[in-house]
């Protein structure tokens, strides 16, 4: 496996790479005028500002269709798509499906193509859903499709090495590469850790939730657990703070209005200065998702601004987070867990302090969107030079 986690031994790669201004790579990409998933990946790494000339290939669009015409652009897409791999000299097709239904079926048929016409094929998989990843093991179609595309594509970055031993049993070949690679973090802008720390007093704690607000990424539980944690530090005043937009979001604030709970605070979408202050502001993240995802690009963001990571062994976030180095993960989706950890970090300030000091210089050293966008370009040349 290539894992790809030190910078430092790309930068003599990418100064070769300088010379190879000609060499094409297209990428598959959601609308790139979104804001978040993929991708705001792509528009965080800006890869078309690099030594290959980049090219994306947009697979929807954001505003909302009607059954027909949705139809006849999936069809077209699929056409103007070949006919641009026919017509162009790329050097790599980079595509990024999640392993779930519907864009399973949407890119095994881009996947096939490109491997019709011979073209190198790099595959990152976004999101996981365990229970596709069954359908693909039993049902016969999904894993024809599986076998004649994703499988033949030989070249995979993988957001953690479980997604890699994932594939490796649903048959993937031995020989195939594999890199992983984190999400990407913006560096918070001037951000003074070392002063935050010094004033850090343990009377009163700011928890920060973001996320979609959507059933499994672990909502309930957080404010349960805040509700728990507040009863075992009377002494303390706890503030939660739940940013983010999505489709359980009017039922969570009726939640927490019929129970009514107090000190919880609701941001919506934060975005740069607003996203930023929210941050620095806040002391420890509290993240108990169980939802079908790759890796949380907001793990990395809140080990950036030094908060402690409280959150489930999900995804790939155990090979970010390391339990009682970097904050503490659970199996567990009890709220009793969760405000037993909290409590652990809210009484213990050298706890506190050492916690959010190891995330810091790990988010800065490993996910600032620099790095990733310096691994992503060595996975290419790799590909490319073999």
């Amino acid at each position: 496996m290539n894992s790809i986690s030190s910078p430092t031994t790309i930068t003599p790669t990418l100064q070769a790479l300088e010379v190879e201004k000609e060499r094409v790579i297209l990428i598959l990409t959601p609308d790139l005028t979104n804001i978040c998933g993929v991708a705001g990946y792509f528009n965080t790494l800006r890869l078309h500002h690099g030594p290959f000339r980049v090219e994306y290939f947009e697979i929807n669009k954001a505003r909302s269709e009607g059954k027909a015409t949705k139809a006849f652009r999936i069809a077209f897409n699929y056409l103007r798509f070949m006919l641009k791999v026919l017509t162009n000299s790329y050097e790599l097709v980079h595509i990024n499906p999640s392993f779930n239904r519907k864009s399973f079926l949407r890119d095994t048929i881009f996947c096939g193509i490109c491997l019709l016409f011979k073209k190198k094929v790099v595959v990152l998989f976004h999101g996981w859903e365990d229970n596709f990843e069954e359908s693909v093991r039993t049902n016969r179609l999904y894993r024809f499709l599986f076998q004649h595309t994703f499988m033949k594509a030989a070249n995979y970055v993988v957001l953690s090495s479980i997604f890699k031993d994932k594939l490796a049993s649903l048959g993937v070949a031995p020989s195939s590469r594999f890199w992983i690679n984190t999400t990407a973090a913006t560096p918070p802008q001037s951000l003074s850790l070392s002063k935050k720390l010094n004033i850090y007093q343990p009377d009163e704690i700011h928890l920060l939730f973001i996320a979609r607000i959507v059933k499994g990424k672990g909502m309930y539980i957080a404010i349960d657990a805040f509700e728990q944690v507040k009863k075992k530090v009377p002494d303390c005043t706890i503030h939660l703070h739940i940013a983010g937009e999505g489709s359980e979001l009017a039922n969570v604030k009726e939640y927490v209005e019929d129970l009514k709970y107090r000190n919880i605070h609701f941001h919506g979408y934060v975005l740069s200065e607003e996203k930023d202050r929210l941050f620095k502001s806040c002391d420890i993240m509290l993240f108990p998702t169980f939802y079908p995802e790759g890796l949380p690009t907001s793990i990395m963001e809140g080990m950036m601004y030094g908060l402690p990571i409280v959150s489930r062994r999900n995804a790939g976030i155990p090979d970010v987070v390391e339990h009682e180095i970097n904050g503490f993960l659970s199996d567990s989706k009890d709220p009793a867990v969760f405000a037993t950890f909290l409590y652990e970090i809210i009484t213990s300030p050298l706890l506190y302090k050492r916690i959010a000091e190891a995330n810091h210089l790990k988010a800065i050293n490993n996910f600032s969107s620099q790095h990733i966008k310096q691994r992503i370009l060595n996975v290419y040349q790799e590909i490319i030079e073999a």
